[in-house]
C-alpha cells in the first residue's frame, strides 16, 4: 500500500502539471473571459473526476493484492505514508533538480 500512496502522489503531480499547461494555453487564446472561465471550471471538474477515479482503481488494485481487498487501519496508514513519502522526499528532490 505504500507503493499505492506513492503512485497517487505521482498521478496527482502529473495531473497538476497537465491542468496547468492546458490553462496556460487557454489563457493565451483569444477567447472571451467568460468562456475562458467556463472552460477552466469544467476542465477542473472533469480532471478531478478522472484523477480520483484513477487513484481509486489503482488503490483498490494494490489493496486487493496486499490484503485481499480488506480495508484495514495499517493499509490506510501505509497509503497515507506513501503519499507523504512522495511529497516530502521524492517530489522535493525532483523539483530541486529542475
Amino acid at each position: 500500500m505504500l507503493a499505492a500512496g506513492v503512485l497517487a502522489g505521482i498521478i496527482r503531480d502529473v495531473y497538476d502539471a497537465f491542468i496547468t499547461s492546458i490553462k496556460m494555453r487557454i489563457d493565451k487564446s483569444q477567447k472571451k473571459e467568460k468562456v475562458k472561465k467556463a472552460i477552466n471550471i469544467s476542465l477542473e471538474w472533469v480532471g478531478e473526476i478522472v484523477f480520483f477515479t484513477t487513484v481509486a482503481v489503482a488503490a483498490f488494485s494494490f489493496l486487493y493484492y496486499c490484503c485481499y481487498g480488506k480495508i484495514t487501519f495499517h493499509a490506510f496508514i501505509s497509503f497515507v505514508a506513501g503519499v507523504l513519502l512522495w511529497k516530502k522526499i521524492f517530489y522535493v528532490i525532483i523539483n530541486a533538480q529542475m
